[in-house]
Formats: structure tokens, sequence, C-alpha cells
């Protein structure tokens, strides 16, 4: 859905595109090549195992197993702790639902987008109205921001502890709150 004055923010905030407005964090691009070579050690190294996804961003690499079985799952272990191993100063790994990440080393998250983006368009807190919608742990981060200053919304099935404002069950229903707040 392309919503006119929304900003979209790819690879956990470090890829920001909006109104006038696109930014690539500069301490990526040194990073590339490094994501780049663990993509095809992970390919090398996990499709053997069913049910493996390799997800292939931008800026970074995720890993999801939401659909490997039981007994596949320590298959996974060994590579990814190699991986992780051999790059820990110049990647870092977040988890999520099913799905590990490898990112570069750079101190940014969620959250820090959000704040960028408001100081970036010079947007008082005050007169604008913010919103967040996200279904993963990694979006807490933007929740935390915006406690008392914008409404975040998390995306669950069921209730869970977070720190959003408010949840929505399913994309359905993100649709058709989007409908009703837009109309």
């Amino acid at each position: 859905m392309d919503l006119p004055g929304i900003f979209y923010a790819g690879d956990h905030g470090l890829d920001i595109m909006g109104p006038d407005i696109s930014m690539i964090h500069p301490k990526v691009k040194k990073f590339l090549p490094l994501i780049q070579n663990i993509s095809k050690s992970l390919d090398k190294s996990l499709t053997h195992i069913p049910g493996v996804i390799i997800e292939k961003k931008k800026m970074s690499v995720a890993i999801h197993y939401r659909q490997v079985s039981k007994e596949d799952l320590p298959g996974l272990k060994l590579p990814l702790n190699k991986i992780l191993k051999e790059n820990i100063e110049n990647i870092r790994l977040l988890k999520g639902k099913k799905v590990v990440e490898f990112l570069p080393n750079i101190e940014w998250n969620k959250g820090k987008a959000v704040l960028w983006i408001l100081n970036t368009m010079g947007l008082d807190w005050s007169r604008r109205k913010v919103f967040y919608l996200g279904d993963d742990t990694t979006d807490e981060d933007a929740f935390r921001i915006l406690r008392t200053r914008g409404t975040s919304i998390l995306i669950a099935e069921k209730a869970q502890k977070s720190a959003a404002d408010f949840r929505l069950s399913s994309p359905e229903e993100v649709k058709c709150w989007l409908k009703q707040f837009l109309n």
C-alpha cells in the first residue's frame, strides 16, 4: 500500500524513504561486501535444511526457521554460530519471531530511525501525529521511543508483553484501521 506522506524504513531503519527524504545510514556501505559474503555462506551451509528461508536484504540477511522441523533445528546452530564468531566485531545478530538476522554492527535500531525522521523533518512531537506499526520484537525500540509522544501499534494475533499502546490482530485489521483512519 503506497500512502502519501508515509515514511518507510527498511533493514531495521538503516534504509529510510519518505516525502522528499531518502537516507541510507552512512556507515552501512563498508559492511555491504561482508553481508554479501555472509549471504553466500548461508546459502552453502543452510539450503539443505528443509524449511529454511534465507531472506537477502540490501543491508542484512535474515534466516527464517518457522517451517523447520524440531529435528532439523540443531543443524542451524553450528553454521550461524560460526558466522557470528568469525565476524563478531563487524556484525550483530538480532533475534525475532522464528528468525535470526545478521546486520552491520552499527548502533542503530528502529527507534533511532523514528527519531532521525522526526529530527530531519524538524517535526514537533506536540504538533504532529506519529504512528508506528510493527509485528516483531525488533519493533519494540520504536514502541519505546514513541511512549507518550506518539501512537504505537503491535500487530499480533494474541496479546503479549509489549511497549506498544495498542494491538491489531492481523494485516487485515491493519488495512481496516488504515481505511477508517484515513477517511
